[in-house]
C-alpha cells in the first residue's frame, strides 16, 4: 500500500511500475486505484486511478557508502508529478525539487526494500497532499543485487 501525506491521508494500492531509462536520468511510472476509503475533503477521488512519475539521476552517489545494506540517496530528484483522475476531478501535483527528499534502498539478509518519496506543490484545486512514498518489498530477497539504486522495478518481486 502506498501513503499520501497531507491534511488528511490518502492510502493508494499501487499496480503497475514502468521504467523509461536513459543515458543517467531514470523515470519510473507508478499507476493503481484509489482506495474507497479517504476521509473528507479526499473522499471525492474514492475508487479514482492514480499516477505517481518521477525523474532521479542514476548517478547520485549513495549518502551512507560504509554501510552495503543500506543506499541512502540524497536528493537525486529531477522531476515528477502525482495525478488522480476520478470522474469530473483530475487534479495534478507537480514534485517539489526545491525541498529536500531522498530514495533508499535496503539490501538486508531478511528484505530487500526501496523506498522513494516526493514533496508535492500545492495546487490551487485546495486539495493537496504534503507529499507521496512508494514503499515496496521483497522478503523473497529477489529483487536488488546490492543498495545501489535500481534502474529497473519488477513489481512482481514485491509484495
Amino acid at each position: 500500500m502506498r501513503r499520501i501525506g497531507g491534511g488528511g491521508s490518502a492510502l493508494l494500492i499501487l499496480v503497475l511500475v514502468s521504467t523509461s531509462a536513459g543515458a543517467e536520468p531514470i523515470t519510473f511510472r507508478i499507476r493503481g486505484r484509489v482506495v474507497d476509503n479517504l476521509p473528507e475533503p479526499y473522499a471525492v477521488f474514492n475508487g479514482g486511478r492514480f499516477e505517481i512519475v518521477y525523474t532521479f539521476e542514476s548517478t547520485t552517489p549513495d549518502a551512507n557508502p560504509g554501510d552495503p545494506g543500506s543506499g541512502l540517496y540524497s536528493d537525486p530528484y529531477v522531476g515528477g508529478y502525482m495525478t488522480v483522475d476520478q470522474g469530473p476531478h483530475h487534479v495534478r501535483w507537480e514534485m517539489d525539487t526545491a525541498t529536500l527528499a531522498d530514495i533508499t534502498v535496503q539490501y538486508t539478509s531478511t528484505a530487500h526494500a526501496y523506498f522513494a518519496g516526493a514533496y508535492l506543490v500545492p495546487n490551487p484545486s485546495g486539495l493537496t497532499p504534503q507529499f507521496f512514498i512508494v514503499q515496496l518489498v521483497d522478503r523473497d530477497l529477489e529483487a536488488f543485487a546490492s543498495d545501489a539504486l535500481p534502474i529497473t522495478l519488477v513489481l512482481s518481486q514485491f509484495e
